[in-house]
């Protein structure tokens, strides 16, 4: 190895030999030194290979470490941007990266999945229950028909007997009296919501032949609850079209209207009313119209008929709202004072139809009734009007105006020869027909 190395601190170039350790030598020299370089090369070369691959081990360690640095900085990157969306360092930084995101959509995923749970959940109790209770509601629908199933039984092992069951017995005849009982009222009242519909309108209700022909509340083509409805639309139709009734005032005289007593003498020539009064006091006077009670009474009547009436003849179904009265006098005492008005007759109303007319025969009515004095009321306004006779009709072949100073004390205080008249103010109502 020394003498190697001592031979290659010579080179040979190109024909010569160079190095500060060289020295000429001999032919022989040359061949030794030709028959020594095929030992010496491979040292040589083994040198120079192992100082650049050190070389090539140095270049890629740098590389390496640019690589891993590299890596480094995208690992960091890519935790910066799934944390935050601006730089790590940024404590100001509220945006939310796209892991947070992530997070938050898969929480939400999951809070929706257990909320999908619970309401499946509920559902499968809520089923559960409904299957124990219809459970339940099969098992007392068993024992009803098994119970069911042994009375019948117990009644067919001897029908004789269960026909003779005094408890069967008296069951059923009390259901079947009891519902024939009501059938018949109901049946009573529908009759009479009929003839309310008739009385009120002045018109006759087509169907009320079908009351003959019902059998059942609710069942078959001719039902009463069908009746009823019926009735009540054809009410609701007769008010579309005729509307609601009209009021009116028709006023009568005692002197005037009642009496009648004259305004001509027998020659025709006009009276004065001084005269007239006194006729009138004489008939209060007058002990012929004392009644059976000792009142003074004055009968009187009321017709509706097409041009014998005072009432309009465009008019139709009279009937009567209230009544006052006033007595014009000058001793009347005090301010209290009775007078009664009575209808006893029969009651007539002019139906739509010309000289159509209804006849009732209703039950006899007294209206008491406290009258004003010479124009003046004194009191409430209520006090002197009387719903007494109210929707009676307002014909009538039989009124009475009656005068109590028999047992009446507010009338005792008032001089029957200071009287000039005593009149009647009827309120009524009516409907008014088309021509």
């Amino acid at each position: 190895m020394t003498q190697a190395a001592t031979m290659v601190k010579c080179e040979v170039i190109s024909g010569t030999i160079a190095g500060n350790e060289c020295k000429p030598q001999d032919s022989s020299f040359k061949q030794r030194l030709l028959f020594a370089l095929p030992r010496v090369l491979p040292f040589i070369m083994g040198g120079v290979t192992e100082g650049v691959l050190a070389s090539l081990e140095n270049t890629i360690k740098e590389k390496r470490k640019e690589i891993l640095e590299l890596q480094a900085q995208l690992r960091k990157t890519q935790l910066q941007f799934e944390c935050k969306a601006c730089d790590i360092t940024d404590k100001t930084c509220n945006d939310e990266g796209s892991a947070q995101f992530e997070s938050k959509n898969r929480i939400k995923e999951y809070t929706n999945a257990i909320i999908n749970l619970n309401f499946d959940a509920l559902k499968a109790e809520y089923d559960l229950q409904s299957a124990l209770s219809n459970v339940k509601r099969l098992q007392q629908q068993s024992r009803r028909l098994m119970t069911q199933l042994d009375e019948a039984t117990q009644l067919a092992i001897n029908v004789q007997a269960a026909q003779n069951d005094p408890n069967v017995r008296i069951y059923k005849n009390d259901a079947i009296i009891t519902a024939e009982r009501t059938f018949e009222e109901a049946m009573r009242e529908a009759y009479r919501a009929t003839l309310v519909y008739e009385y009120y309108t002045g018109t006759s209700y087509a169907r009320k032949g079908d009351l003959y022909l019902i059998r059942l509340i609710s069942y078959g083509d001719k039902n009463l609850e069908a009746y009823l409805s019926q009735l009540e639309q054809a009410f609701r139709d007769f008010e579309e079209t005729v509307g609601k009734p009209d009021q009116r005032v028709l006023v009568l005289s005692l002197r005037d209207d009642i009496l009648q007593i004259p305004r001509v003498d027998e020659n025709k020539t006009a009276r004065n009313l001084n005269d007239r009064v006194n006729d009138l006091r004489a008939a209060l006077s007058n002990p012929a119209r004392i009644n059976e009670d000792g009142y003074l009474a004055f009968p009187f009547e009321i017709s509706v008929a097409l041009g014998q009436s005072a009432v309009s003849p465009t008019t139709y179904n009279h009937k009567i709202l209230y009544v006052e009265a006033e007595i014009n006098s000058t001793a009347k005492g005090d301010d209290v004072a009775r007078i009664y008005l009575r209808q006893a007759g029969t009651s007539v109303v002019r139906l739509k139809d010309t000289d159509s007319y209804q006849y009732y025969a209703l039950p006899k009515v007294t209206a008491v009734i406290n009258p004003f004095f010479n124009g003046a009321k004194v009191f409430s306004a209520d006090v002197y009007r009387d719903f007494r006779l109210r929707d009676r009709p307002l014909g009538n072949t039989s009124w009475e105006l009656i005068f109590n100073q028999v047992s009446e004390k507010a009338n005792q205080d008032i001089d029957l020869n200071s009287i000039s008249d005593i009149t009647l103010y009827i309120y009524y109502t009516d409907f008014t027909k088309e021509n």
